[in-house]
């Protein structure tokens, strides 16, 4: 295989499985009472806060949230190694 076929064939995986997920998702959704349509639910139309996002969306949030808390706190300048 070459690695053209192999990464063509990784984004096919991916795609196919992200669809297959959001169906199982959406699917129980609607089934525990959920009224909107599946471009709302998707874009998640309508939500003011984190707080009411789907759990892959606060999934993200925490990691954002990680990311940019180590990557902008202050750079303390250490007394001893000066």
């Amino acid at each position: 295989m070459t690695p053209v076929g192999a990464v063509a064939r990784g984004l096919l995986a991916g795609g196919l499985g992200t669809a297959a997920k959001d169906a199982f998702l959406f699917a129980r959704y609607r089934r525990e009472g959920g009224d909107s349509s599946g471009w709302e639910w998707e874009s998640s139309a309508g939500l003011t806060g984190w707080d009411q996002a789907p759990a892959p969306r606060t999934s993200a949030s925490g990691w954002s949230r990680a990311c940019s808390a180590s990557s902008s706190r202050p750079r303390t300048r250490d007394s001893s190694t000066t």
